[in-house]
């Protein structure tokens, strides 16, 4: 694999690709060190196939500009974070990003709490914890699970609609 990408070399890789008027960025199969993008502008959408990340994945309040992010066959180390992340760039920011995480090996929590999601896209995957999903409104859901994951989802993705439609909060 070669390198190991820090967080200030991949900000640097996202600064130039955002130059060039790139809408993504494609590293598959690369190794990072671990990647915390909190509060960072992202103005393109991060394909991270194959991928190896020794740490985190946080992009907690990230202004997140583009329109999915796609982590299939990828391995966390550490959390995955996408909490509270804005997606003011997105061009259907009404319904979110998209987020694949198939095939997917998550060591610590996955916290994808009051952001917007359009799709979400979870399966095959090995999750050491359950997925939080308080307040995240979701279009579109493809799982693949015990009956009780997949329902507790639903479950989830429908109080957060019924919260949302009586103005208890918005994402």
């Amino acid at each position: 694999m070669g390198q190991i990408i820090s967080t200030p070399d991949l900000k640097k890789m996202i600064l130039e690709a955002a130059e060039l008027n790139k809408k993504e960025l494609i590293l598959h199969g690369f190794h990072f060190e671990e990647i915390d993008l909190r509060n960072e502008k992202i103005p393109l959408s991060l394909d991270l196939d194959d991928s190896i990340i020794d740490g985190y994945f946080i992009l907690i309040s990230a202004d997140f500009g583009g329109d999915y992010i796609s982590l299939d066959r990828a391995i966390i180390k550490g959390s995955l974070s996408l909490s509270w992340m804005k997606t003011t760039g997105v061009r259907r920011k009404d319904l979110g990003i998209g987020l694949y995480l198939r095939g997917t090996t998550v060591k610590g929590k996955i916290d994808l709490s009051y952001t917007r999601l359009n799709t979400l896209v979870v399966y095959g995957g090995n999750y050491s914890e359950k997925i939080d999903l308080a307040g995240t409104p979701i279009n579109r859901l493809f799982a693949q699970g015990s009956k009780y994951d997949i329902a507790e989802i639903k479950r989830l993705k429908k109080e957060a609609q019924e919260k949302r439609r009586a103005g208890e909060f918005s994402a």
